[in-house]
């Protein structure tokens, strides 16, 4: 067996757990900006309290309808990578950080690793290294996401 029974820490695990939760409220103002200034209608009110995946639909949508291809395709493009990225946020809100047992195909141990593992579906779960891609992919994505918000909110302003 490899492992040391190596624990990154629950500070460490803590730490990147927040700054993703908080790089996901920055993701969450742009989706209500958006719906606040995008569509003709103030559906705003009606709105306000659907999921993170449902609001992005209807923006992607709304894009569509109220923006050329070429000018909507690139924040549809990431909206629709935040999507997957909040399935992975849901992961880590939702479910403990939890040894997982690793075997072989005749039931041998072969690791023990950290991981946040699904209290649902037993065969989900995420690495420490797994959480590190998360952060970056997230924080990565938040400057492309105010960029294309504020090119077509200038756009919006020209009609």
């Amino acid at each position: 067996m490899g492992n040391t029974f190596k624990s990154e820490g629950k500070d460490r695990w803590a730490l990147l757990i927040g700054q993703i939760l908080m790089g996901f409220g920055e993701i969450e103002m742009f989706t209500y900006r958006c719906l606040e200034i995008f569509p003709s209608e103030n559906i705003f009110p009606s709105v306000v309290n659907m999921r993170l995946s449902g609001r992005i639909d209807l923006i992607s949508n709304v894009l569509k309808s109220k923006f050329s291809e070429e000018e909507s395709n690139k924040m549809i493009s990431l909206l629709a990578k935040v999507k997957d990225l909040a399935k992975k946020r849901n992961l880590i809100v939702h479910n403990p950080i939890a040894w997982k047992i690793f075997e072989d195909e005749e039931g041998n141990i072969t690791d023990f690793k950290e991981v946040i593992r699904s209290l649902k579906q037993e065969h989900k779960f995420m690495h420490f290294s797994d959480l590190e891609s998360l952060h970056r992919e997230t924080i990565d994505i938040i400057p492309e996401i105010h960029n294309e918000y504020v090119k077509l909110e200038s756009l919006n302003l020209c009609r």
